[in-house]
């Protein structure tokens, strides 16, 4: 009963990483923005390293035979991508709180470069204390990976958490404060997880690291809702005050002005054509061209084109 119970928080934690990763994937492939990028990366390495975990935890009654060679070869696969996907995630999770705070360029490459460093001498450790300590036993390998590294890795998240809180301390109200409030609170009971879960949840399919993880990914993806709300959203109360800054900026033409205003209300192709008592064509036309002449690929982009040309962003 115990177990099941644990599978079930697993789908739930496997459901709610894969859904914040599509949304994100969507708002990206939208926006093109730097920050959404930023969270995917974090994203990425937790959703695959949670899809394998699911695949074998319920996968593993699904009756398939695989030849001994086979079986080996595949668990020193999913063992290797394991280790990248938790390497990959903790290096994702410092570089997104280092983009975080407002730090000065040199210190700022400073930080990557030292959490790159980080990262190549984890991933070093992880492959010497999984693979040479099995002696070449790949299901146990996998097994090690998936439990084992998994708890652990999670204590290596701690630093860039404290470094992040110091750092909160002497600049308080600072950008994005919230946002790393939030991520303290998240990740700072893995001190209190990851302990309980080698003592009592190492061999569970869902682990109590898995919570932070979850807090985590729901804090920073309201954070990147707010952040699109904000930059690509039309915001009805000042949107004719950053229309005619734009306006000027860009030195947008009468007939450029009357497509753009149609586009801004949400309107179709077609539905601009009848109103402007044009053909679809060239409504076409004007849309390809007013947004080859704004650097831009689709609405929303031409919102945020708006929204910072008035901000002076």
């Amino acid at each position: 009963m115990v177990y099941f119970i644990s599978e079930l928080f697993l789908f739930f934690h496997f459901s709610i990483i894969f859904s914040l990763t599509v949304l994100c994937i969507i708002l990206y492939i939208k926006t093109k923005d730097t920050l959404i990028k930023n969270f995917l990366f974090v994203l990425l390495p937790l959703v695959l390293y949670t899809f394998i975990a699911f695949l074998y935890y319920f996968g593993s009654d699904a009756g398939i035979q695989l030849s001994v060679h086979a079986e080996s070869a595949l668990f020193l696969y999913a063992a290797l991508v394991v280790v990248l996907s938790i390497v990959f995630f903790a290096r994702g999770v410092s570089r997104y709180l280092v983009a975080l705070l407002s730090l000065e360029i040199k210190s700022r490459k400073l930080a990557y470069n030292l959490i790159n460093m980080g990262s190549f001498l984890f991933f070093l450790f992880s492959i010497f204390f999984i693979f040479l300590q099995t002696s070449a036993n790949w299901k146990y390998a996998f097994f090690i990976a998936l439990n084992r590294l998994y708890v652990y890795s999670s204590l290596v998240l701690i630093l860039p958490t404290i470094v992040a809180s110091v750092y909160l301390q002497r600049r308080e109200g600072s950008v994005n404060y919230h946002l790393l409030s939030e991520i303290m609170i998240a990740f700072y009971p893995l001190l209190l997880f990851a302990p309980l879960d080698a003592l009592f949840f190492m061999k569970s399919p869902f682990k109590l690291v898995d919570i932070s993880y979850s807090l985590f990914s729901f804090f920073v993806y309201f954070f990147v809702a707010r952040h699109y709300i904000y930059n690509y959203e039309p915001d009805t109360k000042n949107m004719q005050t950053e229309i005619d800054a734009f306006y000027e900026k860009y030195d947008i033409s009468k007939r450029e002005k009357e497509i753009i205003s149609q586009l801004l209300t949400g309107k179709s192709n077609k539905e601009i054509a009848a109103e402007l008592y044009i053909s679809y064509n060239t409504v076409k036309t004007h849309v390809k061209n007013i947004y080859r002449k704004l650097d831009v690929v689709n609405r929303i982009q031409l919102i945020h084109k708006i929204k910072i040309t008035h901000r002076g962003d």
